[in-house]
């Protein structure tokens, strides 16, 4: 196993150096295993206690484990990392209101008629629910549930009582206490 690895840390290697990227390479290794016969692995750090650990997470995961059961190793794994000044975020352009509730997402009932609000239920009340367009959302701004966000590929609700923000990344982030 220790060879396979390192034949994963040398192929890691030349990958990033193929790619310009300089500096120290950090390793994770982990191993993907399951119990002899299963059709379904768990994913574990690589350890001196892999296989305890292993029966730890199946128990966690699935409610049950099998200690005395002979446990197969599928899959070897090593993710590299590399620290580098070049890489940076590069910041969300804003984009343009078009008037006082460009931010919502206006949705067409028929006839002409839009709204920025629908009812939705949670918890088997039924409450008006603002609707947003995902990449109109102000940069810092916090808005607040219960709300609908739609995107071109994905649609994220969001409870009654959660915050929500886009940060200057792009990136979507829901707290909920």
């Amino acid at each position: 196993m220790e060879e396979e690895f390192a034949q994963l840390s040398r192929n890691a290697a030349r990958d990033f150096r193929a790619e310009g990227w300089a500096g120290f390479i950090g390793e994770q290794r982990s191993v993907d295993l399951r119990y002899r016969g299963q059709g379904y692995e768990l994913n574990v750090p690589l350890s001196r206690a892999v296989i305890a650990e292993f029966h730890a997470a199946h128990a966690q995961r699935y409610g049950y484990s099998h200690p005395e059961r002979e446990v197969e190793l599928v899959t070897l794994r090593l993710r590299g990392t590399v620290r580098s000044a070049q890489a940076k975020i590069a910041a969300r352009a804003e984009a343009a209101p078009t008037g006082p509730g460009a931010t919502r997402y206006r949705t067409r009932l028929g006839k002409g008629c839009t709204t920025e609000n629908s009812p939705m239920v949670f918890d088997g009340k039924q409450i008006e629910t603002a609707i947003y367009e995902r990449d109109r959302l102000k940069v810092g701004i916090r808005y607040r549930g219960p709300a609908v966000i739609a995107e071109y590929s994905a649609t994220t609700v969001v409870p009654p009582g959660a915050r929500f923000w886009h940060d200057r990344a792009g990136n979507l982030n829901i707290e909920w206490k």
